[in-house]
């Protein structure tokens, strides 16, 4: 039980950095007409950027 507790706080900049990701990526996919691009690219940087924020 308790190594489940270390290892949230992980999960949650992970999750934190995918949301912020799909959230920038549904605008660039809405602004450029282009709404699978957008998601792909916002969850390709929300997932480097969740991890870069864990690493710091």
């Amino acid at each position: 039980m308790n190594q489940n507790n270390k290892k949230e706080p992980n999960n949650q900049f992970r999750g934190l950095g995918i949301s912020i990701g799909l959230c920038i990526g549904v605008v660039y996919g809405i602004i450029f007409d282009n709404l699978s691009l957008g998601i792909s690219l916002g969850l390709c940087f929300g997932v480097v950027f969740g991890t870069f924020i864990n690493k710091k």
